[in-house]
């Protein structure tokens, strides 16, 4: 029988970091898509017709497109957050138990 002790824990500052660079692309990746839709939507003074008008109409539903990625990767840093929050209540919860079960074991006069 294998007595190995198995633990897991999760490496706060590593997520933190996670966290922050998340935020720093989604904040460069929007800023790009601003970039690009600015010339999209300035080709207007320069390329006025029917074709130029379906581009930007088709340029419009890609970015929504584009806004759903910048808002899917701001939720993963939400869903680390939660992981956090998670991880640290229920190790508090499992750090009162163990207390509370040594208690009752010194109580016992088993300890």
């Amino acid at each position: 029988m294998n007595n190995e002790r198995v633990t897991s824990s999760i490496n706060e500052a590593a997520i933190n970091k996670l966290m922050t660079e998340i935020i720093d692309y989604s904040t460069k990746i929007k800023s790009k898509f601003n970039q690009i839709e600015d010339i999209v939507s300035d080709t207007i003074n320069y390329y006025d017709c029917s074709v130029a008008n379906k581009y930007r109409s088709k340029f419009n539903l890609f970015k929504e497109d584009l806004d759903t990625v910048v808002s899917n990767i701001l939720s993963y840093n939400t869903d680390l957050t939660n992981l956090k929050s998670r991880y640290k209540k229920n190790i508090s919860t499992l750090s009162e138990q163990i207390n509370k079960d040594t208690n009752k074991i010194k109580d016992n006069g088993i300890w």
